[in-house]
């Protein structure tokens, strides 16, 4: 979920904004109980943080939005309809459309309510902009009204992400992390934050990223998964650095599990296919596009802060962040070649 908000609040988002009879709210409260149940097994957090939020970085800056086209559907699909009333998420009525993207062969769902505050031409630009290797995991797209305090998120266990007013990209990447955590469909199951693995890094380290991170001790382990793959895709795109004034020491055993996931291998995370062929967890949008684009690429931008040379971690870091610049020139010539032999054929 997003953004950092009171517990209270996010409460207010998860059931009194759907009837608890909806089953809408059955699907939430089944899965937040799930995840309360997997998260409570886990150990204590004791970690502080290192900010209080994400404001010294802008994803938005860093990340190009992949070419996208927009086709509206003509029948509100039964997933989005059960939001749509008095009460409920959307009383404004709803339009569903599917945006085709360039490095996707098959589109995404957006449903969208009339009083949204993003534009569906934004939603594509925004959603464009979260790496192809991670976007693959999100289900359908609700995009709504503006709430109090301010613009907010959550993800359920079927990817289905949920956003109110105007998110920020790093809001987009949070949220879909969780739904890469959730890629076993409706089960639930963490697969990711809930691992025996992630539990050691954070018993290992003594910081998180920001202040939501640890929002409360039960959804902390899931939170702070997420953040900390905001922050390592930006990392990627640094040089393999933090942003200005983190520092690695104090939460290097969570950016190593980071590290090592498939997820963040540059030639995939920042790649132009979302047919992706690798050792994680299944995706929700895996057709190949019908043309790749070599020329579409990230390189590695800048930075004052500090590289990232603490242990394994900051040497895994460096590594990966030098092979987005390599990594891109293989590409191309692995796709010129790829449509060489179709001409030839």
């Amino acid at each position: 979920m997003w953004p950092r908000k009171p517990k209270s609040v996010v409460f207010v988002l998860l059931t009194l904004a759907v009837p608890l009879w909806s089953s809408a709210a059955l699907q939430m409260n089944a899965a937040r109980d799930t995840i309360v149940t997997v998260s409570s097994s886990l150990p204590r957090l004791k970690l502080t943080p290192q900010h209080t939020d994400f404001s010294s970085f802008d994803l938005m800056v860093d990340l190009s939005s992949a070419s996208s086209t927009s086709s509206p559907l003509l029948h509100l699909p039964s997933s989005c309809a059960q939001y749509v009333g008095a009460g409920l998420e959307c009383a404004a009525g709803m339009t569903a459309a599917h945006v085709q993207f360039e490095d996707c062969g098959e589109p995404f769902t957006v449903c969208r309510c009339a009083d949204a505050a993003m534009s569906l031409a934004t939603v594509a630009d925004r959603l464009g902009r979260v790496p192809v290797g991670l976007r693959r995991y999100a289900g359908v797209l609700f995009v709504m009204g503006t709430t109090e305090p301010g613009p907010s998120a959550y993800t359920l266990p079927s990817g289905d992400i949920h956003l109110f007013g105007d998110c920020a990209v790093d809001t987009w990447v949070h949220e879909t992390m969780h739904a890469f955590d959730f890629s076993v469909d409706g089960s639930g199951i963490l697969i990711q934050s809930g691992s025996p693995g992630w539990a050691a890094a954070l018993a290992a380290d003594t910081c998180a990223p920001d202040d939501y991170s640890l929002t409360n001790q039960v959804e902390a382990t899931w939170k702070d998964f997420a953040q900390v793959g905001v922050l390592y895709t930006y990392t990627l795109l640094h040089g393999g650095t933090l942003p200005p004034g983190f520092v690695v020491a104090c939460m290097a055993h969570q950016l190593a599990f980071m590290a090592a996931l498939p997820l963040f291998d540059p030639m995939q995370l920042f790649g132009n296919d979302c047919a992706i062929t690798n050792s994680g967890p299944a995706a929700r949008h895996t057709k190949a596009p019908q043309t790749l684009d070599p020329s579409r690429t990230f390189g590695v931008v800048s930075t004052e802060a500090t590289p990232l040379k603490n242990g394994n971690a900051g040497s895994t870091l460096a590594r990966r962040s030098r092979s987005v610049q390599g990594a891109f020139m293989y590409y191309l010539v692995l796709v010129i070649l790829q449509n060489a032999f179709k001409l030839m054929y």
